[in-house]
């Protein structure tokens, strides 16, 4: 039997980032106290290292010191003076998410179906993103980073409904609990290539946890004046006026114009690594995430939700109307667009 030290020393050789104790305990099949052993006896004899710090601590191999990012640990929004500080902050999900206690989807029935039918959630490339500051960042050219993108916000937006839960007579909302939305991401193993049309994952093309970044993240909006020079940066009701420059190419998908902060974003980012090239990916959804799921019918929704679902499912899941349901006035043309 390979001793800790060495598995874990093989897991962060083989790795592209820092790795959690938890994170290796799930790679390697085992208990967090035997990973915390072997870690406890590397960092004596100077093998590895800590990177980051507080509740975000991973770890790393000494020698690759000088290529690990290790930022401080920055809770003042309008402290940050640095991309790091910047990226750091929004990724630190235990207090960026502390008040919020479901993550939100608007999305049509037909991705709920598949979600459910395939036993995964599908994260699409960033060039196919809305937002013209992102393309200018850099998104377009990069095929290394895929979103899933939710709303950190309960309360209902007709701004969403009308934007991303399309066409609709389809249109629904998935909330999912932070608690289960948390340890469902800690838990994944494998990111699988997927088809950007059917969504579908094929599972004999991955790339294994430790080989790719998997990150919760806030996005922060940025405020820019006339001359496309930054004023300031807002996440949430806090605001930065110190950080002028959003160009480092590290910020790519951290920040957003300032005309979408009504979306209150929340990213599930997967950033594959040089070498691996997918249009689109997926990861397995537990059937805890599934159970813990609210499906909720937008304001023109047709139907009877749960029939739906289990005409396509044959599985009962937690359903709700929303607080807009049949009060909007319908107009032919309103749809049009999504039926060509």
């Amino acid at each position: 039997m390979i001793q800790m030290d060495n598995a874990i020393l093989e897991l962060l050789g083989e790795s592209d980032h820092p790795i959690s104790k938890m994170e290796m305990a799930e790679i390697l099949n085992e208990t967090s106290d035997s990973v915390d052993g072997g870690l406890k006896k590397l960092l004596k004899h100077g093998q590895i290292i800590r990177v980051g710090n507080g509740r975000s601590i991973k770890y790393g191999l000494a020698k690759d010191a000088a290529r690990y990012k290790t930022s401080l640990h920055v809770t003042d929004f309008k402290k940050i003076k640095n991309p790091d500080e910047l990226i750091t902050y929004l990724c630190n999900v235990t207090d960026r998410l502390s008040h919020t206690s479901m993550l939100c989807q608007y999305t049509s029935l037909r991705a709920v179906i598949g979600i459910i039918s395939n036993g995964c959630w599908y994260l699409g490339s960033p060039k196919n993103m809305n937002d013209g500051l992102e393309l200018q960042q850099g998104l377009d050219s990069r095929d290394d980073i895929f979103f899933s993108s939710f709303m950190a916000e309960q309360k209902e937006s007709i701004a969403m409904w009308s934007m991303y839960a399309q066409p609709w007579e389809d249109g629904v909302m998935i909330s999912i609990p932070v608690k289960e939305f948390k340890q469902w991401i800690r838990g994944v193993k494998k990111v699988y290539c997927a088809d950007p049309r059917t969504k579908k994952p094929d599972r004999t093309a991955f790339v294994h946890r430790n080989k790719a970044k998997i990150s919760i993240a806030r996005v922060a909006y940025s405020n820019q004046n006339t001359n496309g020079e930054v004023e300031s940066l807002l996440c949430g009701t806090a605001r930065n006026d110190l950080l002028k420059s959003i160009q480092d190419p590290s910020l790519i998908g951290y920040i957003k114009d300032d005309a979408w902060s009504y979306e209150k974003e929340v990213r599930l980012r997967v950033d594959l690594g040089t070498g691996v090239h997918y249009q689109g990916i997926a990861i397995d959804v537990p059937d805890y995430i599934i159970h813990s799921m609210v499906i909720t019918k937008g304001p023109r929704f047709q139907g009877d939700l749960m029939k739906r679902l289990k005409a396509e499912c044959s599985r009962d899941m937690k359903t709700e109307s929303s607080l807009f349901y049949d009060k909007l006035k319908y107009t032919p043309c309103d749809g049009c667009i999504y039926k060509k």
